[in-house]
């Protein structure tokens, strides 16, 4: 409602298909691709939308240079793994990847919390 999107089920999904394929690398012209829409534009949107409501997660390959940060994949993880069990497909089939996803939800409230909490 907030961000008065017109294609609730493409953004919908998006949302699916990113926490199934949770702990992988994507670009949008293949999310644009795999959804079926025309323009890349509003699928980086449609990401940073689902990034706002605190579902997923992107995180940048570190590269010293910003061009090939900027151009590189990003990898996508969920916000909670109970979200990864109800959404994906077999995901006791992916352990890998779901205790990388962990391990990243994990850093993160680590950081965080240590930026909030020092003054």
């Amino acid at each position: 409602m907030r961000h008065n999107i017109r294609e609730v089920q493409a953004i919908k999904e998006l949302a699916l298909y990113l926490l199934s394929n949770f702990s992988r690398e994507i670009t949008y012209s293949k999310l644009k691709n795999v959804i079926g829409l025309k323009d890349v534009h509003t699928i980086r949107n449609f990401v940073g939308y689902l990034e706002d409501a605190y579902l997923i997660f992107q995180l940048k390959r570190f590269s010293p240079k910003l061009k090939s940060q900027i151009l590189s994949p990003r990898k996508v993880y969920a916000i909670d793994s109970g979200i990864i069990n109800s959404v994906a497909f077999r995901p006791t089939r992916n352990m890998g990847r779901l205790l990388e996803n962990i391990v990243f939800v994990g850093i993160l409230r680590r950081i965080s919390y240590s930026f909030f909490t020092t003054s």
